[in-house]
């Protein structure tokens, strides 16, 4: 994914899980493909959240996709099996 920062936007001073103060950066991918499927110019909010590192994370790419993302897709969670099908 190609994200180009939007110029216009305001930063802002987010809080989370850990109560540490994250710079939030807004955003728009030019395309993002899920499954297959190019859902095209989306907004994005790019922020480097310090729960990434309790996941192992902080040194790999990784996001979290919204719900009015998802709301794009029929999602199914199969809780015992740990799997998420979007069609």
């Amino acid at each position: 994914m190609k994200v180009e920062l939007d110029t216009t936007g305001t930063d802002v001073t987010v809080y989370g899980a850990t109560n540490r103060a994250s710079l939030l950066r807004p955003g728009r991918a030019r395309t993002v493909q899920l499954l297959g499927r190019d859902i095209g110019d989306t907004k994005v909010r790019n922020v480097d959240l310090p729960v990434s590192e309790a996941f192992g994370l902080h040194d790999e790419p990784a996001m979290i996709i919204g719900a009015d993302y998802l709301g794009r897709f029929r999602l199914l969670i199969d809780f015992p099996t740990r799997r998420v099908w979007l069609r």
